[in-house]
């Protein structure tokens, strides 16, 4: 397990509590945890496979820390089946030829060596313990590699049973070990990392207690709750703040978990993980308590998605349009919409101050000309009938105008081929005053046939959103102009129909724009009624014709954020999965859910509540990445009462030689007995299904021995 780059940013952020030197001194320690696999890696690789390198490796550690108490020695065991498959590719991309003096896979559970080496450690365990002072008074417990579990989780579950008491020391290299001490809660535990630089050993300390304080202290701020707590809760908060953000840091990728979306973009940057926890301050007071001691709290985790979508998936979709000329856009629009949220909230002396006579005139005047430009548009809502004879050019002439709501939702009704819509307010069409006249006209058109004269210029957006209108309403629509063949008889039947009564069997409407007393129309726009001619709107809403204008290209903006994001959306899973459908996304969310709540209870509870439980062939854990967050919000149900996404099964761990025969690559077989090859190919060509492991599985059971764990006292 372990966080990209956790090492050294808590070495820059928490110098008091993690620090490295060359020499190491831990007075009065209890009792000492060593993770050996990193003692076996080394010792073997340095000694070609001598096991007599790697116990002094061990008896020089008892030297250097002197426990008093306790020395707790810890072997990887079979891991849970979701680190299996990561494990088998791992081993087939690092693939190297085997040597002849020593593969470093035969540091594997269930092989011939590790079965070797545990009984020599054993034996060593023995023989210090009657010639070595160090050792004599010591209780040893030895967990192999039959014991299943990796070594730091089965050190950190028997801190959590019986390590109260003490001063406890953790020897491990693996950099999860500082985030599962700090979900245990057990206090003096101080983790002790080593790496040689030019042959010089360099230890990096981890005083946890100290950790834990400095993170709370210094994200404390995060808290939105109350200020005025007594003591104990205050204390019980910095817990559960610290217990959360351990929990945010699962979200950055570890061997259960793919990273997600925005936070691969982050990997390189040095800090990514304070980016990461800052996302936790943005949650109500209430949703900050993400889960209880690994039980995830649903409705808290359904809010925190919400601030991944917004946060983090924003951030990645502005990025990618940045530059096009819709980021531009959007930027415009942002910035407008933030504008418009302060004219929103008047501050106290505005609130107070009376307007003057003249401040009143001055508002007359700015009725009278076009609206001021980033005031909030004055939207009148109400039924097309109230509007009749209506010649408004400011919508504040109309009584119970009020300002547009920061939360209204604009968009179109319907689309039209030509690329007009029907833009439309909360699901209301939405009206300029010089639009107005045109609206009723159209819905009173089955009861009398009319002209309606629209003098000056209208733009080719508000054209195309009339014939939207017009098809809105039923109405068959021909737009005609200077180019059209049939401009010219149109312009003579309008000008005729000017002047006379319309026929009996007069069933066309026709509406004429332009400077009509000065020259031709620039449009004639010819509507026919259909045979069951309905209005579909009860309700419209008006604007002024400049807000209209603003509006209409906030919603065609919008519309291609849609279409793009949309757009980004797919790529993104094609680009990860090569796969983008409804139901592969669904399919996805489905097992991601269920993996975060089992390493979720992996990490806080300190148990596997399935061993069985992994990642489906068809999603590569090692090179994807989460689903998106809006679709998991989507997928999830953020009224469920109870988290039912933790995979509980009673099934018991595999064998270690099973373990063994699914992660070994072919180069590594000859390390294999010829029926453990025989086995390894059977698996192979049945691609490790469920099947052909229980099959292995009977046949393994007959041999392999019980797991033990071995204690000296």
């Amino acid at each position: 397990m372990g966080v990209p780059g956790l090492f050294r940013w808590l070495l820059k952020r928490f110098p008091v509590a993690c620090w490295t030197s060359t020499r190491i001194e831990l007075t009065g320690t209890q009792s000492l945890f060593v993770d050996l696999n990193s003692t076996l890696h080394h010792g073997a690789r340095q000694s070609q496979g001598d096991f007599q390198a790697i116990a002094t490796a061990v008896s020089d550690l008892v030297d250097l820390i002197r426990p008093s108490q306790l020395l707790y020695l810890a072997i990887d065991g079979v891991p849970p089946r979701m680190k299996e498959r990561l494990q088998r590719e791992r081993r087939e991309r690092l693939a190297t030829a085997p040597t002849t003096s020593f593969n470093s896979y035969s540091i594997t559970p269930g092989t011939q060596w590790m079965r070797r080496v545990e009984a020599y450690l054993c034996e060593f365990i023995e023989n210090k313990r009657k010639s070595d002072a160090n050792w004599r008074y010591l209780s040893v417990v030895f967990s192999g590699c039959l014991d299943p579990g990796e070594g730091e989780q089965k050190i950190m579950e028997y801190l959590r049973i019986r390590g109260e008491d003490g001063k406890h020391c953790v020897w491990s290299n693996d950099a999860d070990s500082v985030l599962l001490s700090l979900a245990t809660r057990v206090p003096h535990i101080t983790i002790v990392s080593e790496r040689a630089k030019s042959g010089i050993p360099h230890y990096t300390v981890f005083d946890i207690d100290v950790l834990r304080e400095q993170i709370a202290t210094r994200y404390a701020s995060l808290l939105t709750g109350p200020g005025e707590e007594s003591k104990l809760a205050r204390i019980e908060r910095l817990y559960g703040l610290v217990d959360d953000l351990v929990f945010m840091t699962l979200f950055a990728g570890n061997d259960f978990l793919p990273p997600m979306s925005f936070v691969i973009e982050w990997l390189t940057e040095p800090d990514f993980i304070d980016s990461l926890w800052a996302m936790y301050g943005h949650l109500p007071a209430k949703h900050q308590c993400l889960h209880n001691r690994g039980l995830i709290n649903p409705r808290a985790f359904c809010e925190l998605l919400r601030v991944f979508a917004v946060e983090g998936e924003e951030r990645s979709f502005r990025k990618h349009v940045g530059v096009t000329a819709l980021g531009s856009q959007l930027t415009a629009l942002r910035i407008r919409r933030m504008e418009w949220d302060l004219q929103r909230q008047p501050t106290k002396e505005e609130d107070e101050v009376t307007p003057t006579p003249a401040d009143d005139e001055h508002a007359a005047k700015r009725k009278k000309g076009r609206a001021k430009k980033g005031r909030v548009p004055l939207v009148w809502s109400g039924s097309a009938s109230e509007l009749a004879g209506t010649q408004s050019t400011d919508i504040a002439q109309l009584v119970g105008s009020a300002p547009l709501e920061s939360d209204a939702k604009l968009g179109f009704l319907t689309n039209d081929t030509s690329g007009g819509s029907l833009l439309a307010l909360d699901g209301r069409p939405l009206l300029s005053p010089t639009l107005v006249s045109s609206y009723n006209m159209m819905t009173d058109l089955a009861g009398s046939p009319s002209i309606l004269e629209v003098h000056g210029n209208i733009s080719s957006n508000k054209l195309k959103w009339l014939q939207a209108l017009a098809k809105a309403v039923h109405l068959e629509c021909t737009v005609r102009n200077s180019s059209d063949p049939k401009f010219a008889s149109e312009c003579r039947r309008w000008k005729r129909k000017r002047y006379q009564t319309p026929g009996p069997k007069e069933s066309t409407s026709m509406i004429v724009i332009g400077d009509l007393d000065l020259c031709l129309p620039t449009f004639i726009i010819s509507l026919r009624a259909r045979s069951d001619p309905t209005n579909p709107f009860q309700d419209i809403s008006v604007v002024s014709e400049d807000d209209w204008d603003v509006l209409y290209g906030d919603a065609r903006t919008e519309r291609r954020r849609d279409v793009e994001l949309a757009e980004w959306r797919q790529g993104f899973y094609r680009r990860h999965y090569r796969e983008k459908s409804a139901s592969f996304i669904r399919h996805l969310c489905t097992h991601y859910a269920d993996a975060l709540g089992w390493t979720t209870m992996y990490y806080f509870g300190g148990n596997v509540s399935s061993w069985e439980f992994a990642w489906p062939d068809d999603i590569a854990m090692h090179s994807g990445v989460a689903p998106l967050a809006s679709d998991l919000l989507e997928f999830l149900d953020p009224k469920m009462a109870h988290w039912q996404y933790l995979p509980v099964s009673d099934q018991l761990a595999p064998l270690a030689r099973e373990h063994m025969l699914c992660i070994m690559p072919k180069h590594s077989w000859p390390l294999l007995t010829e029926e453990e090859r025989g086995l390894a190919v059977y698996l192979l060509d049945n691609g490790y299904s469920e099947s052909a492991r229980q099959e292995v599985h009977g046949k393994l059971a007959r041999t392999d021995n019980v797991p033990v764990v071995r204690v000296w006292i």
